[in-house]
């Protein structure tokens, strides 16, 4: 279909075929609608996302295999990730920035694989990544999808980019027990902005103390603790720690 495409506008990074998100890659037998998605789009913006992601943790992990890292939290254009086992220092992020951009103009292929369960437990037993197959435990279905990029196996839900060349602005640094990841302006890809200091790092940390209040950590863990009939006890623990902050506000308006 993107072969095909004339008078393309810059950073196409898929299709959507009657009104259903598809890659560029996508095959069309009939006739049908067909728009572009851009990075301007919201889909576009979520697969650029994604895919930088998916390359943050396969350059960590090819750095660290023995390190345990994770997505947490997103906050307007920065994503945190947690990293569990070692400090992350300058040199670290020095060291993950520049495998990274190497993984980015090798412009390496990302495949989407349909499989069964059996087979992607394999796949994710073989590569020691069983924490990922807690995502696919609560999908009963026949196929399960996941991403494959020069080795690397991983699953985020929706479409990636077709490789890993379509980066384009991109930045990350350290944050306390972590990675934060930094993403381009809504307006422009290549455009990246500087994080706001105090203010991000306060909002992380109060996000970071609220899924611990309430023992949620991941969708996952949220989708497993309703299944047990425990979702009542979640609204509980969300308003109280809802009361307890705005207390606290309340106590800070007094004061001043």
């Amino acid at each position: 279909l993107f072969e095909k495409i004339e008078d393309k506008p810059d950073n196409i990074f898929g299709v959507v075929v009657n009104n259903e998100y598809h890659p560029l890659n996508y095959r069309i037998i009939e006739n049908c609608n067909v728009r572009y998605i851009t990075y301007l789009d919201e889909e576009g913006d979520r697969m650029y996302s994604r895919t930088l992601k998916f390359i943050l943790i396969m350059a960590f992990r090819k750095l660290y295999p023995e390190i345990s890292i994770c997505i947490q939290n997103k906050i307007s254009r920065e994503i945190f990730f947690k990293v569990e086992g070692m400090e992350i220092t300058n040199v670290n992020i020095a060291n993950l920035k520049k495998n990274m951009d190497e993984i980015i103009s090798k412009d390496i292929p990302i495949i989407k694989n349909k499989v069964s369960f059996r087979r992607i437990k394999k796949l994710y037993k073989d590569k020691e990544c069983l924490s990922q197959l807690e995502n696919f435990k609560l999908k009963l279905r026949d196929v399960y999808t996941y991403n494959e990029c020069d080795g690397e196996i991983n699953y985020l839900y929706g479409n990636l980019l077709l490789s890993t060349g379509g980066i384009k602005g991109y930045d990350i640094c350290s944050y306390s027990n972590g990675i934060v990841l930094i993403l381009p302006s809504r307006k422009d890809i290549n455009k990246v902005e500087e994080v706001k200091g105090n203010n991000t790092d306060d909002v992380f940390d109060k996000l970071y103390s609220f899924s611990e209040n309430i023992g949620i950590s991941n969708v996952y863990t949220l989708n497993n603790t309703i299944l047990k009939g425990k979702s009542e006890e979640i609204i509980r623990k969300c308003e109280a720690d809802h009361q307890m902050r705005l207390f606290d506000l309340a106590k800070k308006i007094g004061t001043n």
